[in-house]
C-alpha cells in the first residue's frame, strides 16, 4: 500500500468549500486532472470521471462513493481495469481553522498488485509533480 497526502488552507467558509467539493460536474473548472465528471454525491452513488493524467492521456473511471459525512468528508473508490490491480481510495476532508477558513486535506491510498511497479514510474515521476505545478497554493505535501 502507498499513500499520498496533499492539503491546502482555504480562506473561505466551510459551507462554500463543501459546495464546490460536492459539485462534481464543476470539477473541470478547478481540477486540471478531471476533464468531465457526472453523478450525485451521496453514499453508495456511482460517479463517472474522465481524467487527463500526465503521460497517460484520457482515462475513464466509474467510482463509488463509499462514505459521505456532509459537510466534512467525501471520497470515492476506483479501480484500474479490474479490482486488485490498482485500487485507489480518494478522501477529501474539510478541517475547520480557528480563523474561519478550512484546511482541505486530500488523502489517496493505492493498493493492488501493480502499485509497486507504477509507484515510482508514474505516481512519483508524473502525478506528484503535476500536483506541485497546479496553480493553487499547496503549503505542504507528504508522500510515503
Amino acid at each position: 500500500m502507498r499513500h499520498l497526502d496533499t492539503w491546502v488552507d482555504i480562506d473561505a467558509p466551510q459551507a462554500r468549500v463543501w459546495q464546490a467539493l460536492s459539485d462534481v460536474a464543476a470539477y473541470p473548472r478547478w481540477n486540471p486532472f478531471i476533464v468531465q465528471a457526472t453523478g450525485e454525491v451521496r453514499s453508495g452513488a456511482l460517479l463517472a470521471i474522465t481524467m487527463h493524467l500526465p503521460a497517460k492521456g484520457l482515462q475513464r473511471y466509474q467510482v463509488t462513493v463509499p462514505d459521505l459525512q456532509a459537510p466534512t468528508v467525501f471520497g470515492w473508490l476506483g479501480h484500474f481495469h479490474v479490482r486488485g490491480l490498482i485500487d485507489g481510495s480518494h478522501r477529501f476532508e474539510l478541517l475547520p481553522r480557528v480563523d474561519g477558513g478550512v484546511r482541505l486535506r486530500h488523502h489517496e491510498e493505492f493498493r493492488g498488485l501493480m502499485v509497486p511497479m507504477v509507484w515510482r514510474g508514474f505516481i512519483q515521476r508524473h502525478l506528484l509533480p503535476s500536483l506541485e505545478d497546479r496553480p493553487l497554493p499547496w503549503p505542504g505535501k507528504s508522500v510515503a
